[in-house]
């Protein structure tokens, strides 16, 4: 159920330019870089903090649908046990009690996964904006004109060159800027650029 959505992979961050040149380190005098938003959010102190805290959140809805299972498959195995023993009125009734739990199970599930959902779009918008504002700064300062976001499936990058990868960099600075305390773990590099789209 603890999927992460990914909100933000859908943006493409074009900063500077409106076309796409070649993509190589210095494109007819055009710094190009590549960064994953979703992986920087993910990736942060605060990202991982928040994370951990959504899991924390929705650990007893969780446990709720795991009981309410584990009900439903004591119910089965009655039913299934008592098959040849009990009456008719008795097996309806067992068959509808376990309906019941199903549909109630299934409305807990879909309503958990639809405000873990919501809560973790809202974090991910909130953290987006700054991370917005950490690789613009860095646009600047490095003589970037171009920085593409590859979050997306649908990115535009085929393939790249490991040096144009920024995503570190980027989280190693919003974690500068943004300290988080009691982050999960450490910031993993980021996969070569031979795969560019994470």
């Amino acid at each position: 159920m603890l999927r992460t959505q990914a909100l933000v992979a859908s943006f493409t961050l074009l900063i500077g330019l409106a076309g796409l040149p070649a993509f190589g380190q210095e494109a007819g005098g055009t710094r190009v870089a590549l960064v994953s938003i979703q992986d920087t959010i993910t990736r942060t102190q605060e990202g991982q903090k928040r994370t951990q805290e959504l899991r924390e959140k929705y650990q007893p809805a969780q446990q709720q649908i795991e009981t309410k299972q584990g009900d439903i498959g004591r119910l089965q195995k009655q039913l299934a046990d008592g098959a040849n023993i009990m009456s008719d009125d008795q097996t309806r009734k067992l068959q509808r009690d376990i309906q019941s739990a199903q549909r109630d199970a299934q409305r807990m599930m879909e309503d958990a996964e639809a405000e873990y959902q919501r809560d973790v779009q809202a974090f991910q918008q909130d953290v987006y904006g700054r991370v917005r504002t950490v690789i613009h700064d860095y646009m600047l300062e490095k003589g970037y004109s171009l920085i593409l976001d590859i979050s997306a499936q649908q990115t535009p990058v085929v393939d790249a060159k490991t040096e144009l990868l920024i995503t570190n960099e980027i989280i190693e600075l919003y974690d500068q800027k943004h300290p988080a305390a009691a982050a999960t773990s450490s910031v993993a590099p980021v996969a070569p650029a031979t795969a560019a789209k994470p």
